[in-house]
């Protein structure tokens, strides 16, 4: 059965689902963000010794939070740099810390770097 007949009408017939009108507090405004529920959850051993393996050994610890190939590409560039990379090692490890919470929400891809930061800072 369609919504209008053959003339184009609307057929009476037809009713469509209706939906719970919200209070006008929580209605949504057209074109605002909405704001995202911040979720907390706790870092446990498991998952601060890929963090700090980061910090010391780049790549090693997303080789451990499951981004192997990443984390193999990040452990080569180290190397082959004679090491000047280990710079950049606490944002290595900032990168694999979001990785390791977001995680626990959801698989994360083999390259996604800083997955959901907004939601974990």
């Amino acid at each position: 059965m369609s919504e209008n007949n053959e003339w184009g009408q609307p057929d009476p017939a037809f009713q469509q689902p209706q939906q719970p009108a919200q209070p006008p507090s929580q209605a949504p405004v057209p074109g605002q963000l909405q704001p995202q529920t911040k979720i907390k959850h706790k870092l446990e051993n498991e998952d601060i010794i890929p963090i700090i393996l980061s910090i010391f050994l780049p790549g090693v610890g997303h080789i451990m939070a499951g981004q192997t190939l990443k984390g193999a590409a990040i452990l080569a560039a180290v190397v082959l740099t004679c090491f000047m990379g280990a710079t950049l090692s606490l944002l290595v490890a900032a990168d694999c810390y979001f990785v390791v919470m977001c995680k626990k929400d959801r698989p994360v891809g083999d390259w996604e770097f800083f997955p959901d930061y907004n939601r974990y800072i």
